[in-house]
């Protein structure tokens, strides 16, 4: 398992490989994306969790209607995941600041702390006075196989996690 990000995984991995060591290698969603695979050639049994794919094979059609009109409107794929909670975000933000009839920050603040399950186009999420980041969520499992990043899996975090863990 690593637990890195860029730009010390390609050099890690790349020692990795270079080692002879081909075991699978794990790591955080922060080496997700498309960006940095030609840096390690043929890249096998390599594993993240992810949001969302942007490798076309979403099992969501909406992330991938979603990958459509992010590459209409910029030119190009996302090149992470990290496109995707951005968006929810914003999407979580205007539900509140909408059912609130202002954009003053603690009547937003309030309506965000009543979401429960809020739908977005990436699963639930929910909002507390205590808890303004998610501790649960479902996540897709993506492997490169020989250079080509594809989901393989789901996975959802089965109970929340507690809040002194998140934030250590």
């Amino acid at each position: 398992m690593l637990c890195t990000m860029m730009p010390g995984a390609v050099s890690a991995i790349k020692q990795l490989r270079a080692a002879g060591i081909n075991s699978m290698i794990l790591n955080g969603s922060g080496v997700d994306g498309s960006y940095w695979l030609s840096a390690v050639p043929d890249l096998s049994n390599f594993f993240v969790p992810v949001q969302g794919s942007i490798y076309g094979d979403d099992p969501n059609p909406e992330v991938t209607a979603f990958n459509a009109k992010y590459k209409e409107a910029t030119g190009g794929d996302p090149s992470t995941q990290y496109v995707y909670p951005g968006y929810v975000l914003v999407d979580v933000w205007a539900k509140a600041v909408e059912r609130a009839g202002t954009t003053e920050a603690a009547a937003v603040v309030a309506e965000l702390e009543k979401m429960n399950g809020e739908p977005t186009l990436f699963g639930p999420r929910t909002f507390t006075s205590e808890l303004h980041h998610q501790n649960q969520a479902r996540y897709l499992i993506v492997e490169t196989s020989n250079g080509k990043p594809g989901v393989v899996d789901e996975w959802t975090i089965s109970a929340p996690i507690p809040v002194a863990d998140l934030m250590k």
